[in-house]
């Protein structure tokens, strides 16, 4: 369906910044749960909006109704881990978005979304700075849905500036061409 087109998996943590979500107004946009706590600050909305949690429809559900909603609950992809239970929003979206047949996804907003190192052992180990690499077992997990994309001609790129997601390529939001897409040029 968006063979030829790019979208964005915007998440809603650490790094992102109002101005950038405010580029993204007229772009096709996949995000999930927390991401409304932007809405009264930015005229965003995503395109597509997955439900994985139920606690964030409290409160957001008049946001939520208006938008194509995909509902996650009681979907098991793989069993989760505790290094996994962070990480399946993103890997839920990136498969949506494979799915529609986008050729390029940036992904966007998800540094800091592990607050602790997971061991092996599902224990979560904290420090002064609170800022921790995904664990392994995640990141194998994306280095997969790279190759599959790779393998489609599907393009992956990292907005994040995090090493752990260091297997897709990175790019800034000003390498990113948005003049077909500005709401408003400068004049």
């Amino acid at each position: 369906k968006f063979h030829g087109q790019r979208c964005f998996i915007i998440g809603y943590k650490e790094g992102v910044k109002l101005d950038e979500l405010n580029l993204l107004f007229n772009e096709k946009c996949i995000s999930y749960n927390g991401i409304c706590k932007f809405f009264s600050k930015t005229p965003l909305r995503p395109t597509q909006y997955i439900l994985s949690n139920a606690e964030h429809y409290l409160g957001n559900g008049k946001y939520i109704e208006a938008m194509d909603c995909f509902v996650a609950s009681n979907v098991t992809v793989f069993e989760h881990s505790e290094a996994l239970r962070r990480v399946d929003d993103l890997y839920i979206a990136l498969q949506l978005a494979l799915y529609e047949g986008f050729s390029e996804i940036y992904i966007y907003g998800f540094d800091g979304i592990y607050d602790a190192q997971i061991t092996s052992y599902d224990e979560a180990l904290v420090n002064d700075e609170k800022k921790y690499d995904y664990p392994e077992e995640a990141q194998t997990l994306l280095k997969n849905v790279k190759t599959y994309a790779s393998s489609a001609g599907v393009s992956i790129y990292n907005m994040s500036g995090i090493d752990s997601l260091n297997m897709f390529e990175s790019r800034t939001i000003d390498q990113i061409d948005f003049s077909t897409t500005k709401l408003l040029s400068k004049i």
